[in-house]
């Protein structure tokens, strides 16, 4: 049976939660923070450490140790007046929060991409992006928008491109069931306006609009519905987290995404037989890694694991991985510096406080 909201539950979540209202303050609110500082007469020096300054509210600065990246793979002619700023970006959940993130997103994206672009000192590079939740989504958009030519102002403005279109213009009244569904008998929500959201950022992916060449790792979490029996060293563990590795890359001027290959790891990585070709298998692995239980209907990905083929069901990848930084670190393990992204307020949460208490045996 379908889960419902009473009329008076619905009408506070319309008015706290989802109003547009909300959405459209949540992402002025972010913008503003970093358009103001692009608009100062500072150098790009200042607006780069002003930038970071500002991401210490909703992000962490993580550094991660990685392994030496083969000699072959840099292909950067060294020049000791350019400073390489190389980063990963890691995109937490976080349900109707994600407009609130997507407004930072966006500006960061902007901001650093102008910066590449403009200044001859600074050499900002995203080596990897990773997302769960609906910080998949934001991850895909921000690979996107990293890509397109600044020259190409194609929705790439406050208040037009798609983080803002994805987000903003989205309410509680437009996921709610109307009447009855004989497709969906289990969730609160319907994906119809989602699956209009997701056609317009696949119909972008195809614009000639982006830089020849640019390459950007990026992966999904997900979470399958029916774990997973694993032996390791004789013992038998059963899972249900997983990623999917792809690779978001330019090719006659138009995105394309395929598959990943990854180094053996102690993570779960799929690959989805048959993405290089079809954008809808990019909807569903993103409508796979958010589909929230009980408000969202599960979804069936026919992917490939160890050789062979499945076709089964997953849920919200934050179920189990909703900070997936070892993800991001195997994406490219290039990478020093990673850019933690969390939605949620955890300012005003109050601190606990430890206190030493000796244990007993029992």
């Amino acid at each position: 049976m379908r889960p419902t909201l009473s009329p008076s539950a619905k009408a506070s979540a319309v008015s706290k939660n989802s109003s547009k209202n909300y959405n459209h303050k949540a992402w002025r609110a972010n913008t503003r923070s970093l358009s103001d500082s692009h608009s100062q007469g500072i150098s790009m020096h200042h607006r780069f450490l002003k930038i970071f300054l500002s991401l210490f509210a909703i992000a962490t600065l993580l550094q991660a140790t990685a392994p030496e990246p083969p000699q072959e793979k840099s292909t950067k002619a060294v020049n000791p007046a350019v400073k390489s700023i190389d980063f990963s970006m890691v995109i937490s959940g976080g349900v109707s929060l994600g407009a609130y993130e997507a407004g930072y997103n966006w500006a960061m994206i902007k901001m650093l991409s102008e910066i590449k672009t403009k200044n001859l000192n600074i050499d900002p590079q995203l080596q990897s992006v990773a997302g769960a939740s609906a910080g998949s989504i934001n991850a895909l958009l921000s690979a996107m928008y990293w890509c397109q030519k600044e020259s190409f102002p194609y929705q790439n403005s406050v208040e037009d491109n798609l983080f803002y279109e994805t987000w903003v213009h989205l309410g509680i009244d437009d996921l709610m069931i109307e009447g009855d569904d004989p497709e969906n008998k289990s969730t609160l929500f319907t994906r119809k306006a989602l699956r209009d959201k997701a056609d317009k950022i696949m119909k972008h992916m195809g614009k000639s609009i982006y830089n020849e060449g640019c390459e950007i790792p990026m992966g999904f979490a997900v979470t399958k519905v029916t774990p997973i029996v694993e032996e390791f060293q004789g013992i038998k563990i059963k899972n249900q987290t997983f990623s999917v590795p792809l690779t978001f890359k330019v090719s006659n001027g138009k995105a394309k995404i395929v598959n990943q290959e990854m180094r053996p790891s102690t993570a779960f990585y799929l690959s989805i037989p048959g993405i290089e070709e079809d954008f809808s298998k990019v909807t569903d692995v993103l409508f796979a890694s958010s589909a929230f239980p009980g408000a969202f209907q599960q979804v069936k990905l026919r992917y490939g694991y160890k050789g062979k083929i499945y076709s089964q069901y997953f849920i919200d990848g934050g179920a189990y991985n909703n900070v997936p930084l070892q993800l991001a670190t195997e994406l490219d393990p290039d990478a020093r510096l990673f850019i933690y992204m969390d939605p949620s307020n955890m300012r005003k949460q109050p601190k606990i406080k430890q206190t030493a208490i000796e244990e007993k045996p029992p």
